[in-house]
């Protein structure tokens, strides 16, 4: 049963919530519209209205016993573009996946991301995410084979279409997960972790940058990064002159940094490179600017 009281503790209204109306948590957006995640085994969500009353459920089906409680919901962010939900679902085989949903406010799929270690019978799953600007970041942990140790994981996917943009992997010993995020402003955050190692159960804290910004430090700079996306090699030009172009992944970190000499324009090889978003810094006498390419398989 579900009770609302005044703060004198003068009863407003009570009702009972029926199967499958059983929650982890729920989230609101303003105080109009309420989620739960579902907590019988499903990897699912609930819409209530602002008494409480159902309004539609959305799940996937579960592949483990009817009764079993494998399935599950462990992060929901509400917004007014839709719903993310994040968590794990077990397939055929028993082994699980890390499974992130974007579902309307009528409760439509919008998108799904699905990881499962390039397709292995292991266990991977997640246990928080947070929005930072138009990424997702998600935070779990994945079995790296079958022999049951865990490594920590991080994702970060394009909020809008669920594309994936970086995917970091970390052993750090015998198990270890992330378990929380916490954002510190529109492009940094903190992980924390347990980290199960041979000498005993330890704490991990690591920050992040995510992506550096994509508006132009130079607004006038006519710039062309072309094909893109691209699986080869990119070719830059510019009506400037050029002295040095760096490359930096979504977490912000350099990669690469190449030398121009003065030339507008230069060619630029990804064949080395992960498939996935990368930002290319073009700095010249007038100033710099940043682009965003998209390295394909």
């Amino acid at each position: 049963m579900i009770s609302a009281y005044q703060f004198d503790g003068t009863a407003i209204d009570s009702f009972i919530m029926a199967p499958p109306h059983y929650f982890n948590f729920y989230t609101n957006i303003a105080d109009t519209e309420y989620y739960g995640a579902l907590n019988i085994g499903l990897f699912g969500v609930s819409k209530l209205n602002k008494k409480g009353r159902h309004v539609w459920n959305y799940s996937i089906s579960k592949n483990g016993p009817e009764y079993s409680f494998s399935d599950i919901v462990t992060a929901m962010i509400t917004e007014e573009s839709g719903v993310y939900i994040t968590g794990r679902h077990f397939r055929e085989n028993a082994h699980s996946d890390l499974l992130t949903h974007k579902l309307s406010h009528s409760g439509n799929l919008l998108w799904e991301y699905r990881y499962d270690n390039q397709g292995k019978n292991t266990f991977e799953t997640s246990h928080d995410f947070i929005r930072i600007n138009n990424q997702l970041v998600i935070a779990g942990e994945q079995q790296p084979d079958s022999a049951g140790r865990s490594d920590l994981l991080v994702i970060v996917l394009d909020a809008d279409q669920g594309q994936v943009i970086q995917i970091d992997t970390t052993d750090y010993g015998i198990n270890s997960y992330a378990f929380k995020l916490i954002a510190l402003n529109d492009h940094d955050f903190y992980l924390f972790g347990i980290a199960n190692t041979s000498s005993g159960r330890e704490l991990i804290i690591r920050k992040y940058g995510l992506s550096t910004p994509i508006e132009d430090i130079a607004s006038n700079y006519n710039l062309s990064l072309y094909p893109n996306p691209t699986y080869d090699v990119l070719t830059i030009t510019s009506d400037r002159t050029i002295n040095q172009v760096s490359v930096y992944n979504v977490t912000g970190q350099k990669i690469e940094a190449m030398e121009a000499h003065g030339r507008s324009q230069m060619n630029l090889s990804l064949t080395g490179y992960n498939p996935g978003i990368y930002y290319i810094k073009i700095h010249s006498p007038e100033g710099e600017t940043v682009r965003k390419i998209i390295r394909i398989p």
